[in-house]
């Protein structure tokens, strides 16, 4: 299981261990060590592990995440492995906010790589809560470079209907199996957390679905079907400059 911090909850340092502790006791007091706060802050969460916290560190780094989705040989891999090695959630976590109505809570997660029963796995999941309760998106990434679209751009190419038919499989297994799902997050928290009544309850109308490829050119042409699929299938068709406008909103 990935972690998104630089630190892992379920192996605590003794100095966390001793924290932990002091929480659970209702005597430790914030402000004075903003790295343990964040700790805290984490290890109190449904899944200390993917929690975004208001203190998870953000750096800018736009121009070198630009230069990564402009190469000609960047692959959707490459795209992943950077976000992780960089840490730069806030791409995640500002599709999260500004796509889906949600984020603005302080209870929200990101889970890398996130198994979907033993066959498929999402790039990411992506949860967060609102006044309407638990919204899960989850993410398929595809090459930001190749052939996108076609019949001069006004049609999906492979790399985008590739996108699309992968996530239709999982919407047809996650609304059979969504009992797997829960247990895939089970996993991430706490074995004596009890997690929200909520969260093992299939609803279809708190579940998204969102594919990512290409860039802003690629998309002059498409904006209806996008709309069709969103309208018809569920799924927000994006390109990768569309992570670039949400990373840093306020």
């Amino acid at each position: 299981m990935k972690s998104i911090h630089t630190f892992d909850v379920f192996a605590p340092t003794d100095e966390q261990e001793e924290a932990m502790n002091k929480k659970r006791g209702g005597h430790y007091r914030r402000g004075k060590n903003k790295e343990m706060d964040y700790f805290i802050e984490c290890a109190t969460s449904l899944f200390p592990n993917n929690h975004y916290s208001r203190f998870t560190p953000i750096y800018d780094t736009t121009k070198e995440f630009y230069q990564l989705i402009t190469s000609s040989d960047t692959t959707e891999r490459a795209i992943l492995n950077w976000i992780a090695s960089n840490r730069a959630w806030n791409y995640l976590f500002g599709l999260l906010r500004h796509y889906y109505r949600t984020g603005h809570h302080d209870d929200n997660y990101i889970f890398p790589e996130f198994k979907i029963g033993s066959a498929y796995v999402a790039d990411y999941l992506l949860i967060g809560n609102s006044s309407d309760g638990y919204q899960f998106v989850f993410v398929e990434l595809e090459a930001p470079n190749g052939r996108i679209t076609k019949e001069k751009g006004t049609r999906f190419g492979e790399v985008i209907n590739k996108g699309i038919e992968q996530v239709k499989d999982w919407q047809m297994y996650i609304a059979a199996n969504w009992n797997v799902i829960v247990a895939e997050l089970e996993k991430h928290s706490f074995s004596n957390t009890k997690l929200p009544r909520q969260l093992y309850k299939y609803c279809p109308y708190q579940i998204y679905y969102a594919v990512i490829a290409g860039l802003r050119k690629d998309f002059e042409n498409i904006r209806d079907r996008k709309l069709q699929l969103q309208n018809e299938n569920n799924i927000t068709l994006l390109h990768y400059e569309n992570l670039i406008d949400v990373a840093n909103e306020n």
